[in-house]
């Protein structure tokens, strides 16, 4: 009979542990879809090797000076297959296991491959990441690029009018400390032209991580470069991710096979 009374325990939790979603489960940083109007420029050229696609660069933002370098994709280069950035993938960041990135796609003329807030150069010093769908992140992973160190100060805006304010460091696409989230081995101007390839360190993508403070969804990311006016001051970010805080059904189904495991642990003892 005592051992009737385990297996009903045993599936009763094994059941409750079935049920959760993955999100339940899942502490790592995954990729969050946002709005197509969140990425307002391409500054990547794609593997088709079509540059007029290109309206800004990593080392002119969006005054668009031709002969400046930026980012291209894997592809481009068949000199140096490997070197350029994944677009259109998902890939592991490499400065943190627990986060996966996903990049835009690039080479057409209506690829936005990246959110660009400007520093001294053209272009609006603030912009806004807006979610797909609001939604409760315990924290939150950047992928950003930057011509220029700069700091970007954020305000995290939750359904029903909270906010979370903070900032953060953006460093230079050849100062990414080690190791990076992304290391490009590369970078080209629009004329075609090829600079640093085959380096071990740079051009590179850093992740900056952000613990968030409430539990509520969140609709969308603002964010404001701090140092408007400076030259070499832009920053980029290419995706971003956030570690998903289970829904309270979730929480209640863990509390289920917990407690029945509890109850499994304590008939044991009383049958020894």
């Amino acid at each position: 009979m005592m051992h009737g009374l385990q297996e009903k325990i045993i599936g009763l939790a094994a059941l409750a542990v079935v049920a959760l979603p993955v999100s339940a489960t899942w502490a790592n940083n995954v990729p969050i879809s946002l709005t197509s109007g969140s990425f307002n420029e391409n500054m990547v050229v794609g593997s088709n090797g079509d540059y007029s696609d290109l309206t800004a660069t990593m080392d002119s933002g969006q005054a668009l000076n031709i002969d400046q370098y930026t980012w291209y994709e894997i592809g481009l280069n068949t000199s140096y297959p490997t070197s350029g950035l994944p677009m259109g993938t998902t890939f592991t960041s490499g400065s943190n296991s627990a986060t996966s990135f996903t990049l835009q796609t690039a080479g057409t003329a209506v690829d936005n491959t990246a959110l660009i807030i400007a520093g001294g150069d053209p272009g609006p010093t603030s912009a806004t990441l807006t979610l797909a769908a609001p939604a409760a992140y315990s924290t939150l992973a950047l992928l950003v690029g930057s011509g220029g160190s700069t700091t970007m100060q954020y305000t995290i805006n939750f359904q029903g009018g909270g906010t979370q304010v903070g900032d953060f460091a953006a460093p230079d696409w050849f100062g990414v400390s080690s190791p990076a989230a992304y290391v490009a081995h590369g970078r080209v101007d629009a004329f075609g032209n090829f600079d640093q390839l085959g380096n071990p360190t740079a051009p590179a993508l850093a992740e900056v991580d952000i613990t968030v403070s409430s539990s509520l969804p969140i609709t969308s990311i603002a964010l404001v470069n701090a140092n408007p006016g400076t030259a070499n001051a832009r920053t980029a970010v290419f995706a971003l991710s956030g570690a998903p805080v289970p829904e309270p059904a979730s929480l209640a189904v863990l509390a289920v096979a917990s407690g029945a495991l509890l109850l499994l642990r304590r008939q044991r003892r009383v049958g020894q």
